[in-house]
């Protein structure tokens, strides 16, 4: 998750994308990859499925004020 949110934070969305990604075969309800993943496509400018990711993250951990603060 940290090799993600380091790729994410500096730009490199794809890499953070596919990072995400992975995380998620995983742990399909990883909350925070989730959360993530739907602002890092927000950014990309995939608002519908950003929107879909971000409000799954907020059902997931509804006491996550950043997952509340990122759908927006």
């Amino acid at each position: 998750f940290g090799l993600a949110t380091v790729l994410h934070h500096s730009s490199r969305w794809d890499d953070a994308r596919n990072e995400y990604e992975s995380i998620l075969q995983q742990v399909p309800n990883h909350a925070e990859a989730i959360g993530n993943l739907g602002s890092l496509l927000r950014s990309m400018g995939r608002c519908e499925e950003s929107v879909a990711l971000l409000t799954k993250g907020t059902e997931l951990d509804a006491n996550n004020p950043l997952a509340w603060t990122n759908l927006g």
